[in-house]
């Protein structure tokens, strides 16, 4: 799946940004994909590219370091910031995988990003639930609209660096803004509807 979009709705000689979904491990498939994608980036001005990766939670890191040499072809050297996001040296680019009862998503990104992925179980965690703000709770109707907000937490505290126990409290999501300590942050967030479950992708505003 490839979206192509353009920031404020600029015509097609602007900048766009390219987010492409790989949904199958089939090498020729990939290879065959991947090729139409160097095609638009050759058609149109890519001010930004995100790829994402399903696979499964077993494979998911040997998944992640056979995309990172795609854009890395010299040895590297996955390392932890102090906050415990993981990076590789100089950022020539940007990561983030998550995984839920055997399932993992992987993002690749040229700007800073954070993905988390939930899968559906069929009910809404009351418990969790209870701690969400008023502003949040009216726009939860169903498991999907809880696994968004959920998701959406856990994707900005990847993309920012940190443990999602100490920053719940600060973090409100709401009218499709995340705020964190009472500020709007300058976050774009994205939601993927899988069969399976929902994926939320966090990126830093171009």
């Amino acid at each position: 799946m490839l979206f192509l979009s353009s920031p404020g709705n600029r015509i097609l000689n602007r900048p766009f940004e390219l987010i492409y979904i790989i949904w199958t491990d089939g090498a020729k498939i990939k290879r065959f994909f991947l090729f139409f994608v160097d095609i638009f980036i050759q058609m149109f001005k890519i001010i930004s590219m995100i790829e994402i990766y399903q696979t499964s939670e077993t494979s998911a890191h040997e998944k992640l370091l056979s995309v990172l040499s795609r854009h890395i072809p010299a040895p590297f050297e996955i390392s932890v910031t102090e906050n415990g996001k993981p990076y590789i040296a100089g950022d020539p680019v940007y990561f983030s995988l998550s995984h839920s009862d055997g399932r993992a998503v992987i993002a690749v990104s040229s700007l800073p990003a954070g993905i988390d992925l939930e899968v559906f179980k069929g009910r809404v965690h009351t418990k969790v639930f209870s701690r969400f703000p008023e502003a949040e709770q009216v726009e939860i109707a169903d498991e999907s609209d809880f696994l968004m907000h959920w998701t959406a937490r856990e994707a900005f505290v990847k993309l920012r660096g940190g443990q999602l126990a100490t920053m719940w409290k600060h973090i409100e999501f709401s009218g499709g803004k995340l705020r964190f300590c009472g500020e709007t942050q300058r976050v774009k967030l994205r939601f993927y509807k899988f069969y399976y479950g929902i994926a939320a992708l966090c990126t830093e505003m171009i």
